[in-house]
């Protein structure tokens, strides 16, 4: 009996010890994926597709969907709202205010290392607001086809300064990558709360050596999920993750294997509408 007693006291022992370690159950971490560039039925449809994936997993998603490949695409948009995924805007065009700035200068055909400092910010202005004006025309696209406006914008490549945030996100919850700016900084009138940062998984990089050449895709997977994994390892419990990933069949194939994964360790998926309180 006292044997029993003391091989009962250990393993409680032990039990506490390796939850104080770890900082609390796996599944305090709650998980939301996000994909960037789309839609792109080549990678979400078919048996072996992204939206399969997720169907067949319970898992929900936040698409980031560019304007015009939205309208090219109206069924498969409808299509990822019906599921019950998140439909959000990645701007029209895709491009960031520096990009737009650049495009204006070539519209008057001007060369841009020619411009002097007083033009670069003239032309800064105008990229600013055709940046602006492309955000609001994702918007109506998606709008128009699901029939509800969108509240959550990722520039793209992150690309805005605080100003253009600290604006932005009067209307709008716009996620950004930590440190690029500081929230408490704006003055939010509508949307005031305090965002979550996106968590970068790198996969473009994969992505593009892997269409390089320089890795097979196979390889390219590999990686990808090897990446993740550290990345979910070097975070404590209780965190909320905002995948950041983008459509392509690489990207499938790594979640094929990381969701899997992260159901071992007792991870909660969530809709980024759920984590906020929407």
């Amino acid at each position: 009996m006292y044997m029993w007693k003391l091989l009962v006291g250990i393993f409680l022992c032990v039990l506490a010890q390796s939850l104080f370690l770890s900082g609390g159950n796996a599944a305090d971490k709650t998980f939301v994926l996000t994909f960037d560039d789309g839609p792109r039925p080549e990678v979400l449809t078919g048996n072996s597709g992204l939206l399969q994936l997720l169907q067949e997993e319970a898992v929900p998603a936040a698409f980031f969907l560019q304007g015009w490949q939205a309208r090219k695409h109206p069924d498969l948009v409808r299509e990822l709202a019906k599921k019950g995924h998140l439909v959000a805007n990645h701007t029209y065009g895709h491009a960031t205010p520096a990009e737009w700035a650049r495009i204006a200068a070539r519209k008057d055909k001007k060369n841009w290392p020619a411009l002097s400092s007083s033009e670069k910010q003239i032309y800064g202005e105008k990229g600013r607001r055709m940046f602006l004006r492309d955000v609001e025309r994702g918007k109506e696209a998606l709008q128009a086809l699901t029939g509800s406006t969108p509240i959550f914008l990722r520039p793209p490549k992150w690309s805005i300064d605080q100003r253009m945030y600290c604006e932005l996100s009067r209307t709008q919850i716009v996620q950004m990558l930590p440190r690029i700016v500081r929230p408490e900084l704006c003055s939010m009138e509508i949307m005031g709360m305090s965002p979550y940062a996106d968590l970068n998984t790198t996969d473009y990089e994969t992505i593009f050596r892997y269409t390089r050449g320089d890795v097979s895709f196979a390889r390219a997977v590999d990686i990808l999920v090897s990446r993740v994994k550290k990345i979910s390892e070097g975070h404590k419990d209780g965190d909320v993750f905002i995948w950041v990933f983008h459509e392509h069949k690489i990207t499938t194939e790594a979640l094929r294997v990381l969701i899997s994964w992260w159901k071992q360790q007792g991870v909660h998926f969530q809709t980024l509408t759920e984590v906020y309180g929407l």
